[in-house]
């Protein structure tokens, strides 16, 4: 439905794009926000709620997007590393993140016009300072229908910008090690770790970097992982032994985007191999191989940080995208990988890997993207 914006003595005014004659906005899929195509332009000035005509008239719209954020409305905490930006836009079309904070990624993209706690942009993980609360403001611009004012077509848009407080903390959010994670988890949590931790059953960790182990660098490389497909992953292990591949995923790096995605794929034909089933699992510790629960507060009991027991296993992780596992800037993490199914309750039997000790691999090739 299209409407006509009225024009008023207000001083409430907000910004226009002026379409030309026959023109219609481009608007963009990558990082940047939308812009104007061909003989279309955009006028005003840096004021969220100015509307500047192009003969210079200035006036009231009704009709205007509206942008309220929802949360956080208050200091993140500083063990709260899931706390996430959400918001809610009325009579938008449309709507993109603008103005990142410096060495933020994943903002300046296209959003729903809706977002809620669980599906915003993730800020709980972002870096803090450890002795003075840490800010991080977020402009969002979302754009109303095309519509016409005195006969001229014009689209309007608002931006509106939030402050993130984080409170002081260990960088990032609360813990850097192993010990600070397993420190921040309530008792029921704690045990809950300790029952699936892989050491107190039997087994022991095989520990490399994820780099040292594929020649890949997780963010930046892509593609098949290895040479030639090689080594697969977790390559060979003993019947008790598991993989724990360290990797980080920097801030800032216009090397790296910040995320990766890794999923298997069947063994290539030239490798003494046998196919396997795995276990992947993205922590901050060796070894927590607690099962999936897409319910749990702790992020990494989600689906996008552990994978099923299968022989098609995925996992993925960012540091601020939502639903992807997060990855604390610069913080080191666990990709733990076992051929076993360490996901089995405490105190059942653990069937053997069934791996032939002939073959050079035992598990399954992989595939990274970003």
């Amino acid at each position: 439905m299209r409407r006509t914006f009225r024009r008023s003595g207000a001083s409430r005014r907000a910004h226009l794009v002026l379409l030309a004659l026959g023109g219609a906005l481009s608007f963009g899929c990558g990082d940047d926000a939308p812009s104007a195509a061909g003989p279309d332009r955009q006028v005003g000035d840096a004021s969220p709620a100015d509307a500047t005509r192009a003969d210079g008239g200035v006036g009231s719209l009704e009709g205007m997007p509206e942008i309220r954020f929802d949360g956080p409305l208050s200091p993140v905490a500083a063990d709260d590393v899931t706390a996430r930006l959400h918001w809610t836009a009325t009579n938008a079309q449309s709507c993109f993140g603008i103005a990142a904070p410096s060495g933020v990624t994943g903002w300046t993209q296209a959003w729903p016009s809706v977002t809620t706690a669980s599906d915003g942009f993730l800020v709980g993980a972002l870096p803090r300072h450890a002795t003075e609360a840490s800010h991080y403001d977020f402009t969002l611009r979302c754009y109303g229908e095309q519509d016409a004012i005195d006969g001229e077509p014009v689209v309007a848009y608002r931006d509106k910008t939030h402050r993130v407080t984080l409170l002081p903390g260990e960088e990032p959010g609360g813990w850097t090690t192993c010990e600070g994670y397993i420190a921040s988890l309530s008792p029921s949590e704690r045990a809950h770790f300790d029952a699936y931790r892989a050491e107190p059953r039997g087994f022991t960790a095989v520990t490399t970097s994820f780099t040292a182990h594929t020649g890949d660098v997780l963010g930046v490389h892509m593609g098949v992982m290895g040479t030639r497909g090689v080594p697969l992953i977790p390559g060979k292990l003993d019947d008790h032994e598991y993989a724990a591949m360290t990797f980080s995923l920097p801030e800032g790096d216009p090397s790296n985007t910040g995320k990766f995605s890794l999923v298997t794929q069947r063994v290539t034909a030239h490798v003494p191999a046998r196919e396997h089933e795995l276990l992947l699992a993205i922590s901050p510790c060796p070894g927590d191989f607690r099962p999936r629960d897409p319910d749990a507060e702790d992020p990494y009991l989600h689906g996008s940080c552990r994978s099923q027991y299968t022989s098609t296993p995925n996992v993925r992780g960012s540091i601020s995208l939502p639903d992807w596992c997060p990855i604390p800037p610069g913080q080191t993490m666990y990709l733990n990988i076992a051929l076993r199914d360490l996901y089995r309750a405490p105190g059942e039997v653990i069937p053997a890997d069934y791996c032939d000790p002939n073959v050079s691999y035992c598990g399954m090739g992989a595939l990274i993207s970003n």
